[in-house]
């Protein structure tokens, strides 16, 4: 076959590949249905387990790497629980149906809070009305004078571990965790003209980015690091300058909206790279039985010797749409 004719090919597997994931999502919310009869939790975790082993196994069979497989399902997988708790909390929560939904996020289009807010409201039909603000306190500002219905919130990375200022404001707030989801992360090397990584001269990012990449980062000693108030403003400077020997770090999506392309992908020190979001509102919801719940604590210790202080995080969120 010519070039042109495996082409082909690879976009009618693309077209099967895409029917086939709608037929999946289209049987995973018949799940929910039915638990509404037969109550049961939405996420079965020793199901979920098992059936990753032995995806990763059918894989190794086809050639495919188990890392690979690990994670094109837990996207699947995800999409479906949160697909399935969305239409479960449509149904208990009328009330609360409107014709646009507005979410405040940190940065600007592209960044991860953005892609994690786009994918955890991509479940409800209903238009998108995005405020992208320029820190947490103006996340918490944006919901609590309700110009905004939701506010996305990153409280825990694999690598860097908990977001503490997140949860110093969480504090002094009188919103709701109404929502949780995990994102992958994984960091590119973005540039906006064809380039090598021996003629970048300035690497643009954030620090929570810097501290996730340090690794990769000290192989690249005469590149400079300037830090920006969100992933995505590194985006927007690089793609506005057009240079070759500037370059952002974010990830390859959020790039895409700024016509970026990844020069450099996996730069994570750690592969398995998540960072957990929660979703805040001014208001609880009402939560259906099949969605596993967690209630938080916010816990501090008087100023003495012996008193100490450790987060516990099998309870650090509420699990709903």
């Amino acid at each position: 076959m010519n070039l042109d004719e495996i082409r082909t090919n690879i976009s009618r597997l693309d077209k099967e590949l895409l029917s086939l994931l709608a037929r999946r999502k289209a049987l995973s919310l018949d799940v929910a249905r039915s638990k509404l009869e037969n109550p049961r939790p939405i996420r079965d975790q020793v199901r979920e387990q098992a059936l990753l082993v032995e995806l990763i196994n059918q894989g190794r069979q086809l050639g495919l790497d188990a890392h690979y497989v690990t994670r094109l399902y837990h996207t699947i997988i995800e999409d479906s629980v949160l697909s399935q708790q969305a239409l479960l909390q449509d149904l208990l929560n009328p009330q609360d149906k409107v014709p646009a939904i507005s979410v405040a996020f940190l940065g600007l289009r592209g960044s991860y809070s953005n892609m994690a807010a786009r994918n955890y409201l991509s479940r409800f039909q209903a238009p998108l009305v995005e405020h992208n603000c320029e820190t947490f306190q103006q996340i918490f500002d944006t919901v609590e004078s309700g110009q905004a219905q939701y506010g996305i919130l990153p409280i825990e990375n694999t690598s860097s571990g908990a977001i503490n200022d997140v949860f110093d404001l969480m504090q002094h707030t009188s919103l709701s965790i109404v929502g949780e989801l995990t994102q992958p992360i994984e960091h590119c090397l973005l540039v906006a003209v064809d380039t090598d990584v021996s003629k970048l001269k300035t690497l643009y990012t954030h620090p929570q980015v810097y501290q996730q990449c340090s690794q990769y980062l000290k192989t690249l000693p005469g590149v400079k690091v300037e830090f920006c108030a969100a992933s995505s403003n590194a985006m927007e400077l690089v793609a506005e300058l057009k240079r070759a020997d500037i370059g952002a770090m974010g990830s390859a999506d959020g790039g895409e909206l700024h016509g970026l392309k990844p020069l450099v992908r996996g730069l994570a020190n750690q592969k398995q790279n998540m960072t957990r979001f929660i979703v805040v509102a001014r208001k609880p919801v009402e939560v259906a039985a099949q969605i596993p719940a967690k209630t938080s604590f916010i816990m501090s210790t008087g100023q003495q010797s012996g008193a100490w202080w450790k987060p516990c995080w099998c309870c650090a969120a509420i699990t709903s749409p």
